[in-house]
C-alpha cells in the first residue's frame, strides 16, 4: 500500500539530511503522515519537520520515545540514532575525561 501525502503533510527531506531520510522511511513503512506521527509523539508537526530537515537535532530521550510510541524495530531505532547526530551522555563524559587527562587512544 502506497502512502499518499497531502500538500501540508508531505515530508520534505533536505539533501544531506540522513536522519530525515531514515525518518521518512520509518513513517512510510507505517503509513504515517507527519501530522499523524506528531500526534502520536505529542509534539508539534513543525518540530518533527525541523528534525527532518536537519535544523534541529532530537535528543536521545526523544529518540527513545519515538521508538516506543511508533513501535520501531531495533534496526530502525539504531538507524535513527546513528543518523541523528546525538552522542549519548556516557560517551560525551568519556570524551571529556579523556581530553582532560590527555588519554587519547
Amino acid at each position: 500500500m502506497q502512502t499518499t501525502y497531502t500538500r501540508t503533510d508531505r515530508p520534505n527531506v533536505s539533501p544531506g539530511s540522513a536522519f530525515g531520510e531514515v525518518l521518512i522511511e520509518v513513517l512510510a513503512a507505517r503509513n504515517l503522515t507527519f501530522n499523524r506521527a506528531a500526534e502520536r509523539l505529542c509534539i508539534d508537526r513543525s518540530m518533527l519537520s525541523r528534525f527532518n530537515n536537519g535544523s534541529r537535532r532530537p535528543s536521545l530521550d526523544f529518540l527513545g520515545r519515538m521508538a516506543r510510541d511508533l513501535d520501531l524495530t531495533s534496526e530502525e531505532t539504531q538507524r535513527l540514532i546513528a543518523t541523528s547526530g546525538v552522542i549519548p551522555n556516557e560517551l560525551k563524559a568519556l570524551l571529556i575525561r579523556a581530553s582532560r587527562e590527555g588519554d587519547w587512544v
